[in-house]
């Protein structure tokens, strides 16, 4: 069947009493989602003995943790499309960490991760705390990003942009809204992300100090034109870029 989602589902035991949803795992490449022999296996082994127990299970749009947000939205159609009042989510590998996510339904009576996904739930665990403390946020894992001052949504935005393990981290405009002090915060973890990951960065910015304490090299573009292209020193002292953007005073 198809999904609200644009997903698949595979039904056994359609009407019965019961209802589990089986989410399977996935990869970091993105690649079509393909039905799980493992599920397959396991469906067929339950549902011929527990007539009372319908499963619904899903193929991906997507199955990659680089997309794990649409993993979880097939998840939720899921749930709908099974029409049940009450719902258990059974999720194998990355499925535990979909599962856990759409368990806030409120037809979701339960959660069962398999093996697997309790040790990828740990090791993404790791390595968000790992990310949290990089960004300076180690202390505050349970709390809300919508509570964070503006300074530290900031901070959570580039961990979570270094999850995905990039190699170009690009960042657009990051110090935008920042006091003086926030700013200076916030190059200095640019920098140190730099260097302990290995990356490089990308970064658009109006705020000339920052980039020039920053940049190795800079790009100035001008209404769209580019006008100098160097190292911070030569670029600073761009007749062009004295014009447009230091003032003759610089």
């Amino acid at each position: 069947m198809k999904l609200g989602s644009g997903a698949e589902g595979r039904s056994t035991n359609p009407g019965a009493s019961q209802m589990v949803v089986c989410v399977n795992g996935g990869q970091g490449n993105e690649v079509p989602g393909t039905w799980s022999a493992t599920l397959e296996w396991l469906v067929g082994r339950i549902a011929a003995k527990r007539l009372q127990l319908g499963f619904l299970e899903v193929r991906y749009r997507i199955k990659s943790w680089r997309v794990l947000d649409l993993c979880i939205e097939d998840c939720r159609a899921a749930i709908e499309a099974s029409g049940a009042e009450r719902v258990t989510l059974l999720g194998f590998s990355m499925g535990g960490a979909v599962a856990i996510a759409a368990a806030g339904d409120r037809r979701v009576s339960g959660v069962l991760g398999l093996g697997p996904a309790r040790r990828e739930e740990h090791e993404t665990r790791e390595r968000a705390t790992a990310l949290l403390a990089l960004v300076g946020l180690a202390d505050r894992p349970e709390e809300r990003a919508r509570n964070f001052a503006y300074g530290d949504q900031r901070r959570l935005e580039i961990a979570r942009a270094l999850a995905l393990e990039p190699a170009l981290l690009l960042l657009d405009e990051p110090a935008a809204g920042m006091n003086a002090g926030e700013k200076r915060a916030l190059s200095d973890l640019i920098r140190s992300v730099r260097a302990r990951l290995s990356l490089t960065v990308l970064l658009i910015e109006h705020y000339v100090p920052l980039v020039m304490n920053l940049c190795d090299r800079i790009a100035v573009l001008n209404f769209g034109q580019l006008i100098a292209l160097g190292p911070p020193a030569e670029v600073q002292k761009h007749p062009a870029v004295v014009e447009a953007y230091l003032g003759d005073g610089a």
